[in-house]
């Protein structure tokens, strides 16, 4: 079965080549994304995906297209999970990029890639195993 993203609103078949190797988020990791999880058609805490979207966007300072509003974008996903037959229960990831360029410029052209994929099992299941947590004290963050 064929599989669907979405870029820049339009969609394309997975594995068709949109993003150029000269996109700030590939290239310097100039961007952000957001996973998100679909049921029934439904985006859970779709309101906390976006507030953080647009939170981490305004900390970059990217220049949003007015056409990227929670609502339209929300429509986009919801679509694209249609259209790869899993919005009973999918993973989402957005992704968006600033534009392309070399070291200290770029064009500016916002960009956002949609990805979905079907999540298998149920979704209430919880991990059997539990979770395991440590501290690396290795890597240490300058703040």
């Amino acid at each position: 079965m064929k599989s669907f993203i979405n870029y820049n609103g339009n969609i394309y078949e997975e594995g068709q080549p949109v993003l150029m190797a000269s996109d700030h988020s590939y290239r310097y990791g100039d961007g952000l994304f957001e996973t998100m999880k679909m049921i029934k058609g439904n985006i859970l805490f779709e309101e906390c995906h976006f507030e953080r979207l647009l939170a981490g966007s305004k900390v970059l300072k990217f220049s949003l297209p007015p056409l990227f509003t929670k609502q339209n974008i929300s429509e986009e996903i919801k679509a694209l999970c249609k259209k790869n037959n899993c919005e009973e229960l999918a993973r989402v990831r957005l992704s968006v990029s600033r534009g392309t360029g070399g070291l200290y410029d770029c064009d500016n052209k916002f960009s956002y890639l949609i990805e979905c994929w079907p999540l298998e099992g149920n979704r209430d299941d919880m991990n059997s195993n539990g979770l395991i947590i440590d501290v690396f004290p290795d890597a240490r963050k300058a703040i």
